[in-house]
């Protein structure tokens, strides 16, 4: 480890999808038909390995530039669309209800920031019993760039004056932007990546789910 030990971590950036809420599958079922109505046929394991992304570079990453430029924000717009139907159907994951709070009483701010849009991110936290704990929370499209850059990270420090953040996530674009910044990262295996993929990407410690990372929450590094 290379991070700057003299700075103490004192805040939690939390991801929202595949994190606190398990949406991450119908993310991609919502991506794969937006694809397929535009005439793109992407493979469902595909699209799974780009969730964490935010939309404007999710298409062309999966999809290539010419589809981004030939259809890209209609892409876009069908897979919101077809995401807030589903979206009833997305549930809390296990101890989601109780990670921001836990958090809190350990001495740490904490704030969500979620490559979803502000309309999504907002509609996900609704849900979750302690959502009225947290410092902030910034959405992926209140940012120039998005996951895996780590600017969403920056924005969400700053927005709870944080000095220095820990990340907390459940995809490898998480633990790379994390990484960008030499912060600490938690990877969750709950959105549907490895332990090792996790770890590859960057992650310090990799726990199952918000549950999990509850039980283990004193061993985070803090003041």
């Amino acid at each position: 480890m290379h991070r700057d030990e003299e700075r103490p971590v004192d805040t939690v950036v939390l991801d929202v999808d595949g994190t606190l809420v398990d949406s991450n599958y119908h993310h991609v079922r919502a991506w794969a038909d937006a694809f397929a109505e535009v005439g793109r046929v992407i493979p469902e394991w595909r699209i799974h390995r780009a969730i964490g992304m935010t939309g404007e570079l999710l298409v062309p990453h999966l999809a290539g530039d010419s589809t981004e430029r030939a259809a890209g924000d209609e892409i876009r717009k069908r897979h919101d669309a077809h995401y807030s139907q589903a979206m009833h159907h997305v549930e809390v994951m296990p101890g989601g209800h109780r990670l921001i709070s836990s958090l809190k009483q350990h001495g740490f701010r904490v704030v969500a920031a979620s490559s979803g849009s502000e309309e999504q991110t907002r509609a996900a936290l609704e849900k979750i019993d302690d959502a009225g704990d947290l410092d902030g929370w910034v959405a992926g499209d209140q940012v120039d760039t998005g996951k895996p850059a780590p600017e969403l990270l920056e924005v969400a420090l700053a927005r709870v004056g944080g000095d220095r953040g820990l990340a907390v996530g459940d995809s490898v674009w998480d633990m790379r932007a994390a990484g960008d910044l030499r912060w600490y990262s938690v990877g969750l295996r709950c959105g549907g990546f490895s332990a090792d993929e996790l770890v590859h990407a960057g992650a310090d410690v990799v726990h199952d789910d918000p549950a999990d990372l509850v039980a283990h929450v004193s061993a985070l590094p803090s003041r």
